[in-house]
């Protein structure tokens, strides 16, 4: 089948815009009530949420220095941090770098001291992050530790410097600029039962109605092939050759724009709206585009599905219904209502065959672990996989009833 060049399916394309500015109502709910559940879940989640996190944020300091100025930073930034700081010793300290529940480290290699002087180069020590800790985190804990850095260093300056002349002084002055206090900062290895891998409220509601919602597509689709059938569209379209994979390809186009626009919309209630509120804000640490593979695979993957039951179906109220229940089911065994990781394991186990939550996986691996987009291709395949699936079934339905 060409799809370029073919009037059939671009005159069909055309008549689901039609069909759709009919139901302003079923269109409305796509877009509301994600919006609304974002805005209490977020909200209500949010106290609860941020107390299984709090318990879990540590930091391994492994001090290969042991001088003056590397125990007093130590003394200084705990101080001031929220993160809970734990000394670990030698060569089984070096192996427990990266592992465990810490969300970050800080290494400390020989001769603190020696690079405190302006003349040394390199980095004053390693910082490294695991992929869990959020950026506003991060960019607290870097500061914190350069900042306490610029002031050993003046510290150490001022002693080594004292009486000099004028010369000594500006030499001083240029060795405090931020610049002079290089850190090397790294990534952890990412670690998927990591217990800070759990979400806080906003970036557990986001992605979880984004995905329910994509999923309720059922409502506008259902009216439009229900209707078909029943005005016997479906069958004269079928008298001017037009095939049925052909009737139901001209709804995708249309359909996947709404799930584009879906998440779009709410992914903006939750960086801008969500915090004028009072909760937590959702940070992207990627780029807005890194979430189109896993938006265009999951919307494409409701669609199918929606196709699949509102064919099957004899009328648009069957369709939504049994569509509103599997959704429902799904939603509760998948990480939309409440994060797989603190159901029992059996449920987890469940979970991990419905698509909402190869969905949500897909979004967490983005905007939760700080993935690049590729962490999130797995579950593309498997929703572009499904939606073919249910596409072709649906294809094959409808064939069936007009032969």
């Amino acid at each position: 089948m060409k799809l370029r060049n073919n009037p059939v399916l671009h005159a069909l394309v055309r008549k689901e815009w039609i069909v759709l500015r009919r139901d302003p109502f079923g269109l409305g709910v796509l877009f509301l009530m994600p919006a609304l559940f974002i805005l209490v879940m977020s909200l209500a989640l949010q106290d609860v949420m941020d107390r299984r996190r709090t318990d879990i944020r540590e930091v391994l300091w492994l001090d290969q220095d042991g001088s003056y100025f590397a125990a007093e930073l130590l003394d200084r930034v705990s101080g001031q941090s929220p993160l809970q700081f734990r000394r670990i010793e030698g060569e089984a300290g070096l192996q427990q770098l990266g592992t465990g529940y810490a969300v970050a480290s800080v290494l400390i290699p020989p001769g603190l001291t020696q690079r405190l002087d302006p003349d040394a180069e390199g980095p004053l020590l390693t910082l490294a992050f695991d992929p869990v800790l959020d950026t506003p985190s991060r960019a607290r804990l870097t500061a914190e530790i350069q900042g306490n850095l610029l002031g050993l260093k003046a510290e150490y300056l001022a002693e080594d410097l004292l009486g000099l002349p004028q010369a000594e002084a500006e030499l001083m002055r240029k060795a405090l600029r931020p610049e002079g206090v290089a850190l090397d900062i790294r990534g952890l290895p990412r670690q998927q039962d990591h217990p800070a891998a759990l979400p806080d409220a906003t970036q557990q509601s986001v992605p979880a109605w984004i995905v329910f919602a994509m999923f309720f597509v059922i409502m506008p689709l259902s009216t439009s092939v229900i209707g078909e059938r029943g005005t016997g569209t479906l069958q004269r379209l079928a008298m001017i050759n037009a095939t049925p994979a052909t009737l139901l390809l001209a709804k995708v186009p249309l359909y996947l724009g709404i799930t584009l626009l879906q998440a779009t919309l709410m992914l903006a209630i939750g960086m801008w709206l969500v915090p004028l509120l009072g909760g937590a804000p959702l940070h992207l640490n990627s780029p807005l585009w890194a979430l189109l593979p896993i938006t265009l695979a999951t919307g494409f993957a409701a669609i199918g599905v929606a196709l699949l039951i509102a064919t099957v179906a004899r009328s648009a109220v069957q369709a939504t219904t049994i569509g509103g229940a599997a959704n429902l089911l799904m939603a509760a065994v998948s990480g939309i209502m409440v994060p797989r990781a603190v159901m029992p394991d059996s449920l987890q186990l469940i979970g991990s065959v419905s698509p909402m939550a190869w969905a949500v996986d897909g979004y967490w691996d983005i905007i939760l672990r700080q993935s690049p987009p590729s962490a999130s291709y797995p579950e593309c395949a498997a929703l572009l996989i499904l939606g073919s699936v249910c596409m072709g079934l649906a294809s094959r339905w409808l064939k069936m009833e007009n032969e």
